[in-house]
């Protein structure tokens, strides 16, 4: 199954109508079939994926409700270095927290996260920042 989800990632453009409409509901499908083998493989790749792939993959863990997406969000929050794959990956944990998901053991490190990326954001992303920091805090 991590096959198909890089494959669909692989193909996400920069402003992708397909991904939003489509494209992001057979990502979760793909991922909601993950074996333990394919959620190794997913972070294992991680890394070495380009930002855009990151920040779709950021996306579809956020809707799977599980520790193990979880896990590899904060995985991710680990390893970008990305504004954009960082906000998505914050994004997606606070919908995990909106859902009912305990947060509260990475609370530290999520606002770490936003304040780094609070001391050069711009306007608009500085509304979303403080927004996150509010609910992790």
């Amino acid at each position: 199954m991590f096959q198909r989800l890089n494959t669909l990632l692989d193909n996400v453009a920069e402003v992708d109508n397909y991904w939003s409409d489509f494209g992001i509901s057979d990502a979760v499908a793909a991922m909601e079939q993950f074996s333990d083998s394919d959620w190794q493989e997913l972070e294992a790749a991680l890394p070495e994926k380009p930002d855009l792939w990151r920040r779709a993959c950021a996306e579809v863990l956020g809707q799977i409700f599980s520790d193990r997406a979880l896990q590899t969000l904060v995985h991710l929050l680990r390893v970008s270095r990305s504004e954009d794959v960082v906000i998505a990956t914050l994004e997606s944990i606070q919908e995990m927290a909106n859902e009912g998901w305990d947060v509260s053991g990475i609370s530290g490190e999520l606002l770490a996260a936003v304040d780094a990326l609070r001391s050069h954001a711009g306007p608009v992303a500085g509304v979303a920042l403080d927004g996150l920091k509010k609910r992790f805090a």
